[in-house]
């Protein structure tokens, strides 16, 4: 019995003098749910940039394609048109 009751001492003192240590853990598990939610938010946004800036992308090749083409119709008629004069 006395060797139970010193088990039980022993086993009190190492929990005393780690409760500090299990309370800082304690802490920091939640600072990591905190930093983890917010990395989600983070790549939320970031995912909806990078669609918008696909998107953006697509829109000035369109453009520029465009512009090519109206300037090589411009250039054609041009020529075109000089040529039948003569």
């Amino acid at each position: 019995m006395v060797e139970v009751a010193q088990l039980f001492g022993h086993l009190d003192k190492l929990v005393v003098t780690q409760e500090p240590n299990i309370v800082q853990m304690e802490q920091m598990s939640s600072q990591v749910v905190a930093d983890a939610e917010q990395a989600n938010v983070e790549l939320d946004d970031a995912t909806k940039k990078a669609a918008r800036a696909r998107r953006t992308k697509v829109w000035v090749v369109v453009i520029i394609g465009l512009v090519i083409v109206v300037a090589v119709a411009v250039v054609l008629s041009i020529v075109l048109t000089r040529s039948n004069a003569k």
